[in-house]
């Protein structure tokens, strides 16, 4: 899956350079109107993190929807870099670039991926030391469908402050998880989805997970197997954190054949520890197949660190 690699790519080189910058980082919700490039309307939303790497440059990861267009139904994942300046003590100005790894819904029996370019434009307005208003316009370059966003939302920021370091790192994690999975065609139907995983953090911001997945049974899909991903992960605070990883998902479909089938994975996900070593962890997948039955999961459970 070239378009996967290509987005895995770039992700790693923007993380990259954010390592070790300390803690800059802001997360968004943004939403509001949405054209074609045929000046049709719909609804957009978007969730951001975002991290400070140096002086005016910083590096995003996005997923915005873009609603439901005729013959359209299209969302993905967006990696960007930035160039800002302040233009006052309270008003920023950045310009922002990368590509966008597309899913496009187009009928029933068909789901197109492919690689995007987003260029956006973005304002934002500081209310206090953590709250901002965010206004974006962005022009999303992508195969079949061109699309305008305009969007508003508000940001939080996090910093040093809300981290203390722990006497001991307890790098296992081993996590139970139910939820729901969801074909992505028009015929959209849900399975019941459960989830065993082993988390292992191998570096700072670095984790590795192995975990077996059964997404229950929909519309002609009912796949089960084991999912690789390794993980760029941040603390947010003593109890949070999140991270966004990709890997490769081995699994039996069956109502495709008896063989096991190579799926891409992409996820994110977050943690709230809730009394010592035991956490609660919620997680979203895109399950990336070569057959028209992508999938997304969404899993909630919980979890233990040793």
């Amino acid at each position: 899956m070239s378009e996967f690699s290509i987005f895995v790519l770039s992700l790693l080189v923007g993380l990259t350079a954010t390592a070790g910058t300390g803690f800059s980082q802001q997360i968004s919700v943004l939403g509001g109107p949405i054209f074609n490039d045929k000046d049709d309307l719909s609804g957009s939303v978007m969730a951001e993190f975002s991290q400070k790497i140096q002086g005016p440059f910083s590096f995003s990861v996005s997923y915005l929807n873009e609603g439901h267009f005729d013959s359209h139904h299209r969302d993905g994942f967006i990696s960007q870099g930035w160039v800002g300046i302040n233009l006052s003590e309270k008003l920023s100005f950045r310009l922002g670039v990368g590509p966008y790894l597309y899913f496009d819904t187009t009928s029933r029996e068909r789901n197109s991926h492919g690689i995007g370019e987003v260029t956006s434009l973005d304002l934002q307005w500081s209310l206090s030391e953590r709250w901002v208003v965010d206004l974006r316009s962005s022009y999303v370059l992508a195969s079949k469908m061109n699309s305008i966003p305009l969007l508003v939302g508000v940001g939080y920021k996090f910093n040093s402050s809300d981290i203390h370091p722990r006497p001991t790192l307890d790098r296992n994690e081993l996590s139970i998880l139910l939820g729901v999975s969801i074909v992505n065609n028009s015929g959209e139907s849900n399975g019941f989805a459960k989830s065993v995983e082993y988390r292992r953090n191998l570096w700072d911001h670095i984790d590795f997970t192995i975990a077996y997945l059964n997404e229950g049974e929909n519309d002609r899909a009912k796949r089960q197997g084991a999912a690789a991903q390794l993980w760029a992960t941040q603390k947010l605070s003593d109890r949070i954190s999140i991270g966004i990883g990709g890997g490769a998902y081995e699994a039996h479909d069956k109502y495709r054949n008896a063989n096991l089938n190579t799926n891409g994975i992409i996820s994110l996900s977050g943690s709230y520890r809730i009394y010592r070593n035991w956490f609660t962890r919620i997680s979203w997948s895109r399950i990336i197949t070569s057959y028209d039955k992508d999938s997304d999961i969404v899993l909630v459970g919980l979890g233990y660190k040793f």
